[in-house]
């Protein structure tokens, strides 16, 4: 794991068991893809005073003294005085320039909205993607979360940036005033750049309308392909109509709940960003909706780190804030580690450029049209 031969790992083991309090020799050791940082997996015969529980117990302890992100423990069924240890890897990737000429895994700018974002690099240098859309199933939504500072804005940078390019529509909320639409405010459609409740419903309103009236079209006979894609992009969903009373918050999530469960089938996905993922930001319902999920650091919090990446799945609670953005990518799998690109601001300019979207209203229009044309 890391990197480290295997006998580096066994000769650990002797001190990780006292600073763990356990009577346990190292039967054998194994790395699995050990050249790719996968995990080692250790033996062990358990000597007296220590029992399976002690060791388990002592996962958090033997985590530390291996400095890995996670450590599964593995009772034997048919031997009490045997266990399996899983020392899962923990290597951050380095930080990596959303740039070609780094001489790094390339960075390419997609296309098409059916291409893959690139969002970042793995723990071995390849290039980790975000499928947003497909050709037969429609749209799929990313949901981020991570603590102040810990690359949220970074993440949304850059799947804008995979955006940008594509004939993809983006229109944007940002509760906290716009600082980062504003940078791609030549590639947007709609923007709402403020907590305040009755443009925000009202953005959202829109968005539901046209869902409604694209599965209209859809029943008509119009194929998926001719519905050019959409993405819903928030920032700080703590904050989305936070202005407003809570009648009107909760009209937003509504809205926002029936735009995600909706969408998909209609080629609208969304992107969203919250620093710590609960009820109060996102319900239960809109979570389980999500396609993808990126747990950037949640320094021991490990409901936090739970509530995307599943039960039992506490890797971004092993994370810390220098960690810019590194964090955790799943589909409902296991998570992928990986570091999001860095993307400067300075830079963000050139790709606003490099593609067109249409507004909400000219969606709407060409979907009257369409249907029109269809129903005849």
């Amino acid at each position: 794991m890391n990197g480290r031969p295997a006998w580096v790992v066994g000769l650990r083991w002797e001190a990780a068991a006292r600073s763990a309090g356990l009577n346990a020799r190292l039967r054998w050791l194994s790395t699995i893809r050990q050249e790719t940082d996968g995990p080692a997996v250790l033996s062990l015969s358990l000597g007296p005073g220590t029992s399976q529980d002690d060791v388990v117990k002592s996962s958090d302890l033997l985590a530390a003294a291996f400095k890995s992100a996670r450590v599964e423990v593995v009772p034997d069924r048919l031997r009490a005085d045997r266990c399996t240890v899983v020392l899962h890897q923990t290597h951050v990737p380095d930080p990596v320039m959303y740039r070609e000429d780094l001489k790094v895994a390339p960075v390419w700018l997609p296309r098409s909205h059916l291409e893959p974002i690139p969002i970042g690099l793995d723990s071995v240098g390849d290039v980790v993607t975000v499928p947003l859309f497909d050709r037969f199933s429609g749209a799929s939504s990313l949901l981020a979360s991570g603590v102040p500072g810990s690359g949220k804005s970074m993440a949304l940078r850059v799947v804008l940036a995979g955006l940008a390019p594509t004939a993809t529509s983006i229109v944007v909320i940002d509760p906290t005033g716009g600082a980062e639409a504003s940078l791609w405010s030549a590639r947007l459609g709609d923007v709402v750049a403020s907590a305040e409740p009755q443009p925000t419903v009202e953005l959202l309103r829109s968005v539901l309308d046209l869902i409604v009236r694209r599965g209209e079209l859809l029943g008509a006979g119009a194929p998926l392909s001719l519905l050019t894609p959409l993405v819903l992009v928030i920032d700080e969903l703590a904050e989305l109509a936070a202005a407003g009373s809570p009648k009107q918050q909760e009209e937003a999530r509504s809205a926002l709940r029936r735009v995600v469960a909706l969408g998909r089938k209609v080629n609208v996905g969304t992107v969203l960003a919250s620093q710590r993922v609960t009820s109060t930001t996102v319900d239960v319902t809109t979570r389980s909706l999500v396609g993808w999920r990126l747990a950037l650091a949640h320094p021991d919090d490990v409901h936090g780190s739970e509530a995307l990446l599943g039960p039992g799945r506490r890797e971004a609670a092993k994370l810390t804030k220098a960690d810019v953005g590194a964090g955790y990518l799943t589909n409902g799998g296991v998570p992928t580690l990986l570091r999001v690109f860095n993307l400067p601001a300075s830079d963000v300019g050139a790709l606003a450029l490099s593609g067109v979207g249409m507004s909400l209203d000219g969606l709407h229009q060409w979907a009257v049209a369409a249907l029109r044309e269809f129903s005849r």
